[in-house]
């Protein structure tokens, strides 16, 4: 709990389950102003990807809804490979990022290294 505090969480977002799993829970908007943009414009700012949220209400996003978020992602999708000594900076809010399974090699431990800043 401390973590999720820590982070700005409220008790009414923690919620423990009787097999000790806790629940996390964050509403936030679907679009957000766009900092660059012209006065009232929007960007899109949501998980809704990963399929794991629901409505505020608590309704759960409908699967083809979903999948064709899932699939618009796919299509506007770029895979590169970074090699030492490369850096990637990339706009958080206009990015969505992540990245494939790999698999470790212990001869070159993978190190990363992230730093927030606000415009």
């Amino acid at each position: 709990e401390a973590f999720f505090y820590g982070m700005g969480f409220t008790p009414d977002q923690l919620r423990w389950e009787g097999d000790g799993d806790l629940v996390v829970s964050n509403v936030h908007p679907g679009y957000i102003p766009d900092p660059d943009g012209a006065p009232g414009d929007q960007m899109w700012w949501n998980i809704a990807h990963t399929g794991s949220i629901k409505a505020a209400d608590g309704t759960p996003l409908p699967k083809k809804l979903v999948a064709e978020i899932q699939r618009t992602g796919w299509e506007h999708t770029y895979a590169f490979k970074l090699l030492a000594g490369d850096w990637l900076v990339l706009d958080n809010l206009r990015m969505q990022h992540g990245r494939l399974p790999y698999m470790q090699n212990p001869e070159r431990p993978r190190t990363l290294l992230t730093v927030y800043s606000t415009p």
